[in-house]
């Protein structure tokens, strides 16, 4: 080939072609292989490349597959024959339905699987099965399945499908299924270790515990023998077997990542030393002496996981690590209801100096002292548990300022992400912030010294807008209580901005958290389930809460007091420094944002892509916002890019009536 020809399309057309392919979903790649046979030929290996079971049309199929006319004919053979055709394309299955599970473990064209993860398969039912289900359930109690005795006795099992699973498999409770229900679950669990023992080419294994209710394991040296088939397996996610965590390691001698079962710990402390593991991550408490076995023989180990520390255990950290310095780098409790214990912060970080992560439902100011002392290396603080709102039912106590200490003294921070936890202006003014490379920051800065609506309304009718409250001072001794709130008001905005306008690196910002009562929706829509219906007694609905008004609107409760004013004359205009901001968070606070400040962030943020505080509000029976809508529209007039939405877990999913 000289310089002057150019070379063929069929050279370059199919690694183009499957190259775009990997940045497409599936939908957009099955209208690429109706374009022609070519690309048809091309393509169909990546529009199998991952099958999950619920994304796309899965889900609607799935559900009517076992109808008597299911849609499009895609009945229970329709999927079986996909499976048998398009298996071997298949490198990431993700699974929650059982025919989906049938079908991949029921041929041996199903193997060159990299990822294989079962998600909770109660949480799907087809139409008949939910049909089956209910007739079940109302049927009177004597030998059927409803009494507790007939529900707790072990279910039918069906044949083997492998000599390998002599003596493996244990029934389960018959709770409510029916014979064929039994017998088809017992079939369906051995397609699953069917599935598992053929693909050897596995790095991901991810089970669930709604494994262990199609039948048991009773076998665990049949167990490890199924993963030392596995040699290129990397993760595990054990959610049904409690292993001898030590033989674990020996059998899977590459395992990177683990997640255990049960509420208590696998069988350990360890006795010798494994090289690969990097991530730990079980639930329920540890005692101390127990974590530092783990990172004594655990050399590798990066990050760990689990509820709690034990409490009350007498331990002598004089010789804790053989293996120093620890080259762990991230501690994260998993527990939501108890903070780490008191003994946690002057026995376990100072033999952590590479520490870089760290989260807890609570951080204690001991723990964050301990922290800027002993972890120099300290990047990220998360609050391990969101939740869903900071108003006061919802009891999330965290430690005042203690977020406010790890600003101040750990300069290397890049994230804070600790949406209940407060920091006082007060404090804030006592304390340079050192951490300048501060990426992200969430948090509620409260105690502001804030003028209440009357107050603000006298203090326009009298002054109006003008600035110089010293100067006012002076000539209105009639109202110098107001004025001093007023001037105070302003002098700790300004000592705020001025501690923010330093972070020049701030990609989020996020000041505020939903603060109202959002628990009620649970209550409504209960009670909505639960109550009678008469309309013409109770034109409201009986199932409402007492905190409605006289519209019937309920009240959710209001921002938090004494949080940032947000207007540009508080000083927002000292923010034009975060050029590199691209989430700006207000829920719970109040501010009293207007056009204006819309304007200006709209011109001063140009990487500005998502506002928390403006979006829809989604709460039942709650007042129409105008304003809040109004100002919406016009943000999403200035800048349309712009996103609106919450930065608390959406729980509408399960909440709805």
């Amino acid at each position: 080939m000289t310089a002057d020809t150019h070379p063929p399309k069929a050279l370059l057309l199919p690694e183009l072609i499957t190259h775009i392919a990997a940045h497409l979903d599936a939908p957009d790649i099955f209208q690429c292989i109706q374009v022609c046979h070519a690309w048809n030929k091309l393509l169909i290996p990546s529009l199998w490349h991952t099958l999950d079971d619920q994304r796309f049309q899965w889900p609607a199929i799935l559900h009517e597959h076992d109808s008597e006319i299911p849609p499009g004919g895609k009945d229970r053979d329709w999927i079986f024959a996909i499976f048998a055709k398009h298996g071997h394309h298949i490198r990431h299955l993700h699974i929650r339905w059982k025919v989906i599970l049938n079908a991949a473990g029921s041929g041996t064209n199903c193997t060159h699987l990299q990822s294989l993860c079962i998600y909770n398969m109660t949480d799907v039912r087809t139409s008949a099965e939910a049909a089956e289900d209910l007739r079940l359930w109302m049927l009177p109690p004597q030998g059927n399945g409803r009494a507790a005795s007939d529900r707790a006795r072990q279910a039918a099992v069906g044949p083997l499908l492998s000599p390998d699973f002599e003596d493996v498999f244990h029934p389960a409770a018959v709770r409510l299924r029916s014979l064929p229900q039994q017998e088809q679950d017992w079939i369906t669990h051995q397609r699953f270790w069917l599935l598992v023992r053929q693909n050897p080419g596995l790095r991901v294994l991810r089970s669930h515990w709604s494994l262990f209710q199609l039948s048991r394991v009773e076998s665990m040296e049949f167990f490890y023998d199924t993963l030392a088939m596995l040699p290129s397996l990397r993760e595990i996610d054990n959610q049904i077997l409690c292993v001898d965590f030590g033989q674990l390691l020996t059998r899977v001698p590459n395992l990177q990542h683990y997640t255990a079962a049960f509420i208590y710990m696998d069988n350990i402390p360890l006795a010798m030393p494994f090289q690969s593991l990097q991530t730990l991550r079980m639930p329920g408490r540890l005692p101390i002496r127990v974590f530092f076995n783990l990172l004594n023989f655990l050399p590798g180990l990066e990050h760990i996981y689990f509820g709690c520390f034990e409490p009350g255990n007498d331990f002598d950290d004089s010789k804790a690590l053989t293996n120093t310095p620890c080259l762990l780098k991230g501690l994260h409790f998993l527990d939501r209801n108890t903070g780490e214990d008191l003994q946690l912060p002057m026995q376990v970080l100072p033999w952590l100096p590479n520490l870089t992560e760290y989260s807890t439902v609570r951080l204690t100011g001991t723990a964050a002292m301990a922290l800027a002392r002993y972890c120099p290396k300290l990047e990220v603080f998360q609050q391990g548990y969101n939740g869903g709102t900071t108003h006061s039912e919802a009891q999330m106590v965290t430690g005042d300022n203690a977020v406010g200490l790890l600003l101040g003294r750990c300069a290397k921070l890049k994230m804070i992400d600790a949406p209940h936890h407060r920091i006082d202006v007060d404090y804030m003014a006592r304390c340079e912030w050192v951490c300048h490379g501060l990426e992200s920051l969430r948090c509620q800065l409260t105690g502001f010294s804030r003028l209440d609506r009357a107050e603000h309304e006298l203090y326009l009718q009298i002054f109006g807008s003008d600035p110089d409250l010293i100067g006012l001072a002076e000539r209105h001794e009639d109202h110098q209580g107001l004025l001093e709130k007023a001037l105070l008001c302003k002098l700790q905005h300004g000592q705020v901005y001025r501690q923010l306008a330093l972070l020049t690196r701030l990609r989020t910002l996020d000041l505020g958290y939903e603060s109202r009562n959002i628990y009620l929706r649970t209550r409504i829509n209960f009670r909505a389930q639960n109550a009678p219906i008469n309309e013409a007694t109770n034109p409201l609905g009986v199932h409402l809460p007492r905190q409605t008004d006289g519209d019937g609107y309920i009240d959710y409760g209001g921002p938090h007091p004494r949080t940032m004013s947000l207007t540009l004359n508080s000083g927002l205009a000292r923010l034009g420094t975060l050029v590199n901001l691209e989430v700006f968070g207000f829920e719970g606070v109040d501010q009293r944002i207007g056009e204006e400040e819309l304007e200006w962030m709209a011109a001063s943020w140009p990487k500005l892509r998502v506002l928390r505080g403006l979006q829809e509000d989604t709460l039942p029976r709650i007042r129409p916002d105008e304003r809040k809508d109004g100002l919406r529209a016009f943000m999403t007039h200035l800048r349309p890019d712009v996103k609106h939405e919450g930065g608390a877990p959406d729980s509408s999913s399960f909440l709805e009536a």
